[in-house]
């Protein structure tokens, strides 16, 4: 599951490298030639979107997410233990959820072939590829908690 999360950070960056080109490349037709490119909001809002979504997991493997750890260093370890689990436990069902609501949001789309206002591109593959990234969140939270109680376990 890691190296998949991986991949998926692979694949945020090669969609931003994208995204700020192809953002540079319209500012640049908009000055010189006074025409913007067709459909370029629809483009850099789906791929905004891609980007976060398909980092997250990878941030979860790299502990690369905000942590709130002034009060609660100053609890007790077993009071500790509970709040990392709870909070832990609730991003697991967070993403779940979300999850559940994009394939939902996703089918759909697919169902009244919803389209970008521009371009007429399809929403439902960038609903499905998000909902997708948060079940491979869900499972990348509940592997690496796994993983920490058998370290745990072993010392």
């Amino acid at each position: 599951m890691v190296r998949f999360a991986k991949y998926m950070h692979v694949v945020s960056g090669v969609i931003l490298f994208f995204m700020a080109f192809f953002v540079v490349f319209d500012v640049l037709i908009r000055w010189l030639f006074r025409a913007p490119i067709l459909g370029s909001i629809d483009i850099v809002e789906m791929c905004g979107g891609l980007v976060i979504v398909l980092a997250i997991p990878y941030a979860t493997v790299t502990r690369q997410y905000v942590r709130m750890e002034f009060f609660v260093n100053r609890m007790a370890p077993t009071k500790q233990l509970i709040v990392y689990v709870s909070t832990r436990v609730l991003g697991i069902v967070l993403f779940l959820l979300i999850a559940w609501n994009l394939l939902l949001k996703g089918i759909d789309f697919f169902q009244n072939g919803e389209v970008s206002p521009t371009l007429k591109l399809p929403l439902y593959p960038a609903a499905f590829v998000a909902s997708l990234c948060c079940l491979v969140q869900c499972f990348v939270q509940a592997a690496d908690e796994i993983m920490r109680a058998i370290r745990r376990d072993k010392k």
